[in-house]
């Protein structure tokens, strides 16, 4: 009897420990909403390096949702949860040939390439993200999160502040605009 329960206390601990590292791996895997801003703030001073954030970082498929919700003529903005209901819809019919297909993707690209605008591909402008703020409901579309943050722009001795916000959707940037 002795043995038996030496066997199921084993099991279980074996059960505990391997969840525990199941845990640990997702969100070790998972960015961070602060490490996807400084991933951003990397891509800010290379078109190219932002074409290539547009493509692995953001999250396209919400992007096409939230601009899905604009053909939505009758959708009540001010009702929170018809504007939630009708995104969750559009992100769920929402297929992939819509979302990543070169079109959208290249509008996206212009849109976030506005940002390089800022640096306007000088090599010798320096960015750096900082205070990034913590998590917090977007006002406009509640089913996304904003973090507000600061990049500083710097050449020679002169600096510029950009006051930003990022919004996420599940985890990941969506998009990146003044508040």
């Amino acid at each position: 009897m002795e043995k038996s329960n030496k066997k199921i206390l084993i099991a279980i601990v074996a059960v505990v420990v391997i969840a525990v590292v199941a845990v640990v791996l997702f969100v070790a895997l998972k960015p961070s909403y602060k490490s996807q801003i400084k991933a951003f703030g990397k891509a800010m001073t290379d078109s190219e390096k932002m074409e290539e954030f547009v493509e692995k970082k953001v999250n396209l498929r919400a992007l096409y949702a939230i601009e899905k919700l604009e053909e939505h003529d009758a959708l009540d903005t001010g009702d929170e949860d018809a504007v939630k209901k009708a995104f969750e819809e559009e992100y769920k019919k929402a297929k992939k040939s819509d979302y990543e297909g070169k079109e959208f993707v290249d509008e996206v690209k212009t849109i976030y390439a506005f940002m390089t605008a800022l640096t306007a591909g000088d090599d010798d402008v320096k960015v750096e993200v900082k205070d990034i703020g913590k998590l917090e409901d977007y006002d406009e579309y509640s089913f996304l999160k904003k973090a507000k943050f600061t990049l500083k722009l710097s050449k020679d001795d002169e600096s510029e502040d950009v006051e930003l916000i990022a919004l996420f959707y599940k985890g990941k940037i969506v998009m990146v605009t003044a508040e």
